[in-house]
Order: structure tokens, then sequence, then C-alpha cells
């Protein structure tokens, strides 16, 4: 078992930038089939906590990167502060980053 190094974390985010790319607007829908794979290449020789810690990165990566614009849509037409309209967007991330962190074990 070794540590999470900068080149884990640096898998993971390529990992998280690729599932985001599947999705519109970009719609690289072809590389969803690709895209676990430099995470899965990141959790070898992991221990639980570590694995966890990447897939919670990788979900935390991919959903902030994908769904930045309920930031908007909540401030706007919610007429909710710009404030509460980003920690809204970081607790649905992070709700949504359990389950890749889940699947990292």
């Amino acid at each position: 078992m070794t540590k999470i190094s900068g080149k884990n974390v640096l898998l993971a985010g390529l990992s998280g930038l690729m599932l985001t790319a599947s999705f519109a607007p970009i719609n690289l829908d072809w590389i969803a089939w690709i895209s676990l794979i430099p995470l899965l290449i990141s959790l070898e020789d992991k221990s639980l906590s570590d694995a966890f810690k990447i897939g919670l990165f990788v979900g935390l990566f991919h959903y902030l990167t994908l769904i930045y614009w309920i930031v908007n849509v909540l401030s706007r037409y919610g007429n909710i502060s710009l404030i509460l309209s980003l920690a809204a967007l970081l607790l649905l991330s992070f709700y949504l980053a359990l389950y890749i962190a889940f699947f990292a074990l």
C-alpha cells in the first residue's frame, strides 16, 4: 500500500475531466468508455481509505465541472444569494461524488 502521490491526483483529475467531457456541451460521448481507466490505474495498490479519497476527488472534480450552472440558476431564478447557491453546489456535488467514491472501493 502506497500513499497518494501527485501522479495519482493527476490521473484522478484526468478521469474526472474525461467524465465531464463525455456530457453536453462538449459531447465526446465515446470518451465515456475509457474515462475510468485513469481512475483504476490510480487505485492500484491503495488502501481502502486512500481509494475512497481518490474516488471522492474524481467525483468532486467531475460534478463541480459538470453542474456549475446550478449556481446561476439558483441565484437568478431562485432568488438565493450567491453564497447559498455555491453552498448548494458544493453539497450536491459532494453527495453525487460519494457514488464514485464508493465505486472506487
